[in-house]
């Protein structure tokens, strides 16, 4: 019997590791809500007994079994040494896009040249997964031919263009916002003409990227392959997006939505946060702009605006402040470097959310159903605030034009008009309704991909077309050409028909006059 039992353990334990896998996680780029989407779905693969190697500059803080983190040191550094690019990006669309692109490139650079990537790179060791940041660094595509294995992309920021771009998504102009632009998907004709303008504008910085992406690949590696044929190597994207939060849009079949993955159950908040928010009679604002816009670094006229804004409302501020140094503060405001976000918003006495409209940010508001009141930065946040706005569910203010008077306008306007609260409320129920738990949904088809060694029958063939030819534009000119022939050939017969009787009666009144002649 003991022989039988040893033979039965043995044997389970050969279907489990069979059924383990290795996978590895890139998230090269150092923004937090890019590495929380990836962090979130690799965990629940470690629990399930896959085995994980995270690339990252976001080690975890507490060790998970069979997860290892490589470590991307330096990385938080140098995209907090400067925190006033983001100011500049606030101010200016081409700055935002300029700005965001020397970030990919600079990233794209260090990851590559990185101690602990190279050595991951020369280890030799192959992965039956990669499950990889996207934030269009194409050259990192290549990892899929280095590791040999398929590869999942994750985009926190949604379905935008970038995305659509890399994949031929059909993104009809008349109601895809363009990225980072204030466009809602109800537009009449100047805006469609704007946003078709937009849309063009971010692909061509998009197309400048992929030049950008290829050189660097070709500085790091011998006959390195060319983009456009690195971009086979993807066999799915999970894409943070549901249309509580995105605009309805078109997905090909290896775009995979789960949107909201991230929202985790709140969890017991710090003892002074908990009895600050428990005490708040008339409500709590909760005020933060992301992990690397930083309240403390904002202009000191702004900030004097926002404090003198809180001092006049009866709502307690929970106030996300990075400096050890605090500025004078009403009694009302409670500071912390560092906050809950996520149990925070569960808070029943959270009435507001003032945010940078970051996805992550909203997509929490949402769920928790916290009005809004946006104030974006860069990046995809505009749309995010104006899609908000369109939908009942905030008000948008401006950070370079912010006021005392403009911002307790609005947490005003919040808090007295119920209508915010009854619209996130149905959003909330929205996004909670759904046939599958996000984090179950990603699972699922990561094992897919790994079951099937790829999942190359979901690419859609207009990942083999350019944009000339994925639009028909070719069909389009060879159409026009045909018919601007025709009505050529046309009109000459017909002129040459009018002609034709004149031209006989002409001959024919001549000969009579030779005849007449003659005779």
């Amino acid at each position: 019997m003991r022989i039988l039992s040893i033979t039965l353990f043995v044997i389970s334990e050969i279907l489990v590791l069979a059924r383990c896998k290795k996978i590895l996680g890139i998230y090269s780029h150092p923004g937090k809500s890019h590495q929380v989407l990836g962090e979130v779905i690799l965990k629940k693969l470690a629990e399930r007994g896959h085995n994980i190697t995270m690339v990252s500059a976001y080690p975890l803080k507490t060790p998970v079994e069979n997860y290892k983190d490589v470590f991307l040191d330096g990385f938080l550094e140098d995209i907090n040494a400067d925190g006033s690019i983001y100011l500049e990006m606030e101010k200016h669309d081409l700055q935002n896009f300029m700005g965001t692109y020397e970030l990919i490139r600079r990233f794209t650079n260090k990851t590559f040249a990185h101690p602990a990537m190279q050595s991951l790179i020369k280890s030799g060791d192959k992965f039956d997964l990669i499950v990889m940041d996207w934030f269009c660094k194409d050259a990192e595509l290549f990892y899929g031919n280095i590791f040999e294995a398929p590869i999942i992309l994750t985009s926190s920021f949604g379905t935008q263009n970038e995305l659509n771009y890399l994949i031929n998504n059909p993104e009809p102009y008349s109601y895809v916002p363009a990225s980072g632009f204030a466009y809602t998907d109800e537009m009449g004709f100047l805006d469609r003409l704007g946003n078709t303008l937009a849309v063009l504008f971010v692909e061509a910085f998009l197309f400048r990227n992929e030049i950008q992406q290829q050189m660097i690949l070709d500085r790091y590696f011998d006959n390195a392959p060319r983009i456009w044929e690195l971009r086979r190597n993807i066999d799915l994207i999970f894409t943070n997006a549901h249309p509580t939060f995105e605009t309805p849009r078109p997905y090909l079949p290896n775009i995979i939505p789960i949107g909201g993955v991230h929202v985790q159950e709140p969890q017991l908040l710090p003892l002074n946060i908990q009895e600050f928010l428990d005490s708040a009679q008339n409500g709590a604002v909760y005020f933060s702009l992301g992990s690397h816009m930083k309240t403390s670094e904002l202009p000191e006229d702004i900030l004097y605006n926002i404090v003198r804004a809180f001092s006049k409302v009866q709502q307690k501020v929970l106030l996300k402040w990075e400096k050890d140094e605090k500025p004078k503060l009403p009694l009302n405001v409670m500071v912390g470097k560092w906050m809950p976000q996520n149990s925070i918003l569960a808070h029943p006495n959270v009435k507001v959310f003032i945010t940078h409209g970051g996805l992550m940010s909203k997509i929490e508001a949402i769920h928790y159903a916290t009005p809004m009141i946006g104030i974006p930065v860069f990046g995809d946040q505009k749309t995010n605030v104006i899609h908000s706005v369109q939908e009942g569910i905030a008000v948008q203010l401006s950070l370079s034009e912010l006021s005392e008077k403009a911002l307790v306008s609005a947490i005003n306007e919040i808090i007295n008009n119920s209508s915010y609260s009854r619209n996130i409320q149905k959003k909330s129920n929205l996004l909670r309704d759904q046939p599958m738990v996000p984090i179950d949904t990603a699972i699922y088809w990561a094992e897919f991909v790994m079951r099937h060694n790829g999942s190359k029958h979901l690419q859609n063939k207009s990942m083999r077309l350019n944009k000339f030819q994925n639009l028909l534009l070719d069909v389009a000119l060879t159409l026009i050409g045909v018919l601007v022939l025709i009505v050529f050939i046309f009109r000459k017969v017909f002129v040459f028909a009018l002609k034709l009787p004149i031209s006989a009666t002409v001959i024919r009144t001549r000969t009579r006059k030779i005849k007449l002649k003659e005779n």
